[in-house]
């Protein structure tokens, strides 16, 4: 009997398969995606973005609400062997971070270039020097700074203080007057840079502290004429130190000198022994000037003596013990700027109100105990008698006086030759430095570059793969739209109209 044979059932079921899955795959290429799927970065970015903003005003908010002095975190450090202990003070009693914050806003210098030093190296430094035992009658009262962010005019006005006392033995000078009238170059409480201060005293001067007394504000209203009456000193010029065995033996020779560091959260309820910048201390943002007055060793560690603007209650009645180079974390041991101003021979000036005149206080000069020469006899400089006629001296003394002038200026010369040799072997030093970094830097930034190479062939490999995969999907659809396109011609109306019904 004629006609067109009829499909097997396996035949129409396998056909029947093949459409569905072509289905499915126009379902797929032809559907819309839903709302999450076309923006989920944009809602997971989001997210995230929020959880970051509740976890920074929560920890501002603990910032806030944290008080300095917790006696439990203060017991933890002390039990675990440190070189120094931490302890309770007045200053920070019921202080919170953020309020400490605010005394933090001062710094060396906004110049790029200072003056360097040119300190005397003909003597040996001692292990031990305090200027405070050294020079009793220079020794004040430690300052308290209060809420105010003055520890660069107090710092900078109590060394100079003691430089003038190491020559002259006058009385303390003034810190607010340093504060109260340097509105023009500084801030006030609200912070400062040392060499403007130092620029103040040159040109300026300080009166003494029974004349303008400490009260620890800047109210810029007690600059009147009033305070031109009082005696004031001046200072000619100031410089910046290098190096550790430049601070100790210009201490010696002529006193204090000012340091900014910065500030570790601990630092602020230190109690004893020599402190160390610990890993993981968070530190505070700004800068805090100090005096150092001398420097000493203990237990290995070799230690500057620092006097703070705390008061007497912080640290060891107001002076502290500052590590300097036993950091354990050696790179924010480099955030701390040992920075130093000081004022060379002859550069304290005396101004009387009176006359306006200007009068050299005479520097006092440093003579190591080798060069002590006990004078006895016909030794030294013989002086004659007053004559009815004047003063006459003999020649054989002016020919003992030529001499030492000869042997001054010729010690002078030996010691300018002998810094100009430091001089020049810190600046090959220093060059050599500088070059090293620079190759470290190159060398870093290759590295860099190949890692960014590394990470952009990753990236290729990546979409290569993504592409490779799409291909392979719309190869997929392209082979199942042929198979029901087939299927399609062979399919009879009755088996359509049954796989429609399924």
């Amino acid at each position: 009997m004629g006609g067109q044979r009829s499909l097997s059932p396996q035949s129409n079921q396998q056909q029947v398969d093949k459409l569905k899955l072509a289905q499915i795959a126009i379902k797929k290429r032809t559907s819309k995606p839903n709302f999450f799927t076309t923006y989920r970065t944009h809602v997971i970015i989001s997210i995230i973005v929020g959880i970051i903003i509740i976890a920074v005003l929560s920890f501002n908010k603990q910032i806030k609400e944290y008080i300095i002095i917790n006696q439990s975190e203060i017991n933890s450090h002390n039990s675990q062997g440190y070189p120094y202990t931490l302890g309770p003070n007045d200053f920070f009693q019921n202080v919170t971070l953020m309020q400490a914050k605010t005394l933090f806003k001062n710094d060396f210098t906004q110049q790029i270039n200072v003056e360097k030093c040119k300190v005397l190296i003909n003597f040996e430094i001692p292990s031990y020097f305090n200027f405070k035992e050294s020079y009793p009658h220079c020794s004040h009262n430690i300052y308290n700074q209060g809420n105010c962010s003055s520890s660069y005019s107090i710092a900078v006005s109590s060394a100079f203080s003691d430089r003038v006392c190491k020559v002259n033995s006058t009385q303390q000078l003034s810190a607010q007057n340093l504060l109260s009238c340097d509105g023009k170059l500084n801030q006030g409480c609200k912070g400062g840079h040392i060499t403007r201060s130092a620029e103040y005293i040159i040109k300026h001067g300080l009166t003494n502290n029974e004349c303008h007394p400490f009260r620890g504000d800047d109210n810029f209203q007690e600059c009147t004429k009033a305070l031109e009456k009082c005696q004031r000193f001046k200072a000619n010029s100031y410089c910046q130190l290098l190096n550790k065995d430049d601070i100790k033996r210009d201490i010696i020779n002529n006193g204090p000198v000012v340091a900014i560091m910065q500030v570790y959260k601990d630092f602020l309820v230190y109690r004893d022994g020599i402190y160390q910048v610990l890993e993981g201390i968070p530190r505070f943002h700004g800068g805090h000037a100090v005096k150092i007055i001398g420097w000493g060793e203990q237990n290995g560690y070799q230690y500057y003596i620092i006097e703070n603007t705390w008061g007497k209650s912080w640290g060891i009645e107001g002076i502290a013990k500052l590590s300097i180079d036993g950091f354990i974390d050696l790179q924010q041991f480099k955030q701390i700027k040992i920075q130093m101003i000081r004022t060379p021979s002859h550069s304290f000036y005396m101004r009387n109100s009176h006359n306006q005149s200007h009068s050299p206080i005479p520097q006092q000069k440093f003579i190591t105990p080798e060069k002590l020469v006990r004078v006895s006899g016909s030794s030294g400089v013989k002086m004659n008698s007053i004559q009815k006629n004047g003063t006459r001296i003999r020649s054989e003394t002016i020919e003992t006086v030529n001499k030492i002038k000869e042997q001054q200026k010729l010690q002078e010369y030996v010691q300018e030759f002998e810094y100009q040799f430091v001089q020049q072997k810190n600046e090959e030093q220093q060059q050599l430095e500088l070059r090293i970094l620079m190759l470290l830097q190159k060398n870093h930034d290759q590295a860099q570059e190949m890692e960014e190479l590394k990470q952009e062939n990753e990236q290729l490999k990546q979409l290569l793969y993504e592409q490779q995969t799409k291909i392979v999907e719309q190869s997929q659809e392209i082979l199942a739209l042929k198979v029901y396109k087939d299927g399609l011609k062979k399919l009879s109306f009755s088996d359509y109209f049954r796989q429609q019904n399924i």
